[in-house]
């Protein structure tokens, strides 16, 4: 998930509520959120309130260096390890997340694109001219604007049960045609929905 620099103040509880809906409520499925990037300019008024969000739920925590800085009021053991290179594509499964910041938006694709499983990513943000870039530039089976990522499955898509899932884009063998070779992208836009 990545908050947006032009996130109002005003949707703060909203986004926040989007996030503790996607680690929280089933935080060992493929849809629970891993990671959140922070844009720079956010991180002093938004990382204080996501980060008491958070520990009220004992979500343990691994940030990086810029984020460690508003962690002296977090439970000293709800602080995991600092984030490196090696962490950046984790699927916790667990109440566990990395939080890290990151300059802007075109940054913040860059980075969900290289390290992450390209499955269900979002941005939260008051520019529509953001949310358009990071709609279309993020290569993810689904992307979401200001909504909870605990949406990515088959039931709430109206396609009843999985049976797997695939974040590949080429799935057929040969013989191949034209309509074997056609991937979808789903894109969600809300008002802060969180899956109940």
């Amino acid at each position: 998930m990545y908050i947006d620099e032009s996130l109002k103040e005003s949707d703060f509880d909203q986004t926040i509520d989007c996030i503790i809906n996607a680690k929280v409520q089933r935080p060992s499925v493929c849809n629970a959120v891993d990671m959140i990037l922070v844009a720079e300019s956010m991180v002093a008024i938004f990382i204080p309130r996501l980060l008491s969000a958070l520990q009220k739920h004992a979500v343990m925590i691994h940030t990086d260096d810029i984020i460690n800085k508003y962690t002296k009021n977090y439970p000293t053991q709800l602080i995991g390890q600092q984030l490196d290179e090696s962490m950046f594509d984790k699927e916790y499964l667990w109440l566990w997340l990395g939080v890290m910041c990151v300059s802007n938006v075109k940054e913040a694709v860059i980075h969900i694109n290289t390290y992450w499983l390209h499955h269900s990513d979002a941005i939260f943000s008051s520019d529509t001219t953001a949310i358009q870039y990071f709609l279309n530039n993020i290569d993810s089976a689904v992307v979401y604007a200001n909504t909870s990522t605990r949406f990515s499955d088959g039931s709430c898509f109206g396609f009843g049960s999985e049976i797997g899932i695939s974040t590949q884009k080429l799935h057929a063998r040969w013989p191949m045609w034209c309509a074997v070779l056609t991937t979808y992208k789903y894109v969600v836009t809300s008002n802060f929905a969180v899956r109940r």
